[in-house]
């Protein structure tokens, strides 16, 4: 068995989850707490509250490992497929050097401590980790490894299901494969209902809990998906949004309503990290930080918005800076 995320953040949780649970319990030397506050007012914590809270962790981890239920396989049948295929270009493939400078740009417009040439290097490395995975996936195809895809109704999750079946349909290959949906919400025995955006928020104990949600994906649907995405791919629109349950394409203003009704309910002076947290907590299946921070200085340009403070130098991201709406 095959574990497939396009979740750069899942990756981890997903190799984790493979043995979480298994034998009995020892406490691992990696458990630690973390105490948040405003250093200029809160005193720092004392030895008796660090010991408290750190068995309250131990505890809590205790839990999560007797209720978990392993995955079963290993950390190395894990392959991600992260790539934003729901944003830019894509006419040219997954790496194509358009997408590539597509891309770098994007990052390098809210990433502050790196260069639009360095990340355009780590994009290139993660193209070629992505070529090796496609090749290590259509092996265990061919010898008959069935697939467990962890998907979920975002777009980016929706076109590289999508793109993936139509690599496996390229390749002449179909697929024993299942897909695992996150579920828009999950009840727990504590009586709380939580909502992720992603399967990376799980905690690698809990995710074994959503194995009986997989469900087989017939041939002809495969084919289907296979389809859709060269279409996707011809029509090559500057975005790839999920409508009602489909996967189509859309113009690069497509989310600006969305992200309009947030900014007129901040104040007249935000930071632009404040603004990003509360779009994606009133739109948590939209994408995320890209877009948002692109629509940001779109808003700048226009004269919507002015910016009256930079990140700080040592901030790794340019979001963090302060802004003030204009009329």
């Amino acid at each position: 068995m095959l574990d497939i995320t396009f979740e750069e953040s899942a990756v981890g949780a997903l190799k984790l989850a493979q043995h979480y649970g298994e034998e009995k319990y020892r406490i691992g030397s990696s458990i630690g707490v973390i105490f948040a506050g405003d250093s200029k007012s809160d005193a720092p914590p004392t030895a008796e509250e660090i010991a408290e809270a750190q068995r309250q962790a131990e505890e809590e981890e205790r839990r999560r490992w007797a209720q978990a239920v392993p995955l079963g396989g290993s950390p190395a049948d894990v392959l991600g497929f992260p790539g934003h295929l729901d944003l830019g270009p894509v006419a040219g493939g997954y790496a194509g050097p358009e997408r590539l400078a597509f891309l770098a740009r994007l990052y390098a417009g809210q990433l502050q401590l790196q260069s639009e040439d360095e990340i355009l290097r780590d994009l290139r490395k993660r193209a070629e980790r992505t070529r090796k995975n496609l090749v290590r996936l259509f092996g265990a195809v061919r010898d008959g490894v069935p697939l467990r895809i962890w998907t979920g109704s975002r777009a980016d999750n929706a076109c590289g299901t999508c793109w993936l079946m139509a690599q496996l349909d390229g390749a002449g290959l179909q697929a024993d494969a299942r897909l695992i949906c996150l579920p828009e919400f999950e009840n727990r025995p504590d009586g709380t209902t939580v909502r992720c955006r992603s399967w990376g928020e799980h905690h690698p104990g809990e995710l074994g809990r959503f194995l009986p949600l997989a469900q087989r994906v017939p041939p002809a649907f495969q084919t289907a998906m296979a389809r859709h995405w060269r279409r996707l791919e011809q029509e090559n629109a500057p975005l790839r949004v999920v409508v009602s349950g489909m996967l189509v394409s859309a113009q690069a203003d497509f989310y600006d309503p969305f992200f309009q009704q947030v900014l007129d309910q901040m104040p007249e002076t935000f930071s632009g990290a404040a603004l990003l947290g509360q779009v994606i907590a009133r739109y948590p299946r939209l994408p995320g930080d890209l877009l948002v921070w692109q629509w940001m200085q779109r808003q700048v340009e226009a004269g919507a918005l002015q910016a009256l403070a930079p990140a700080p130098s040592d901030a790794p991201y340019r979001r963090a800076g302060t802004y003030r709406k204009n009329g």
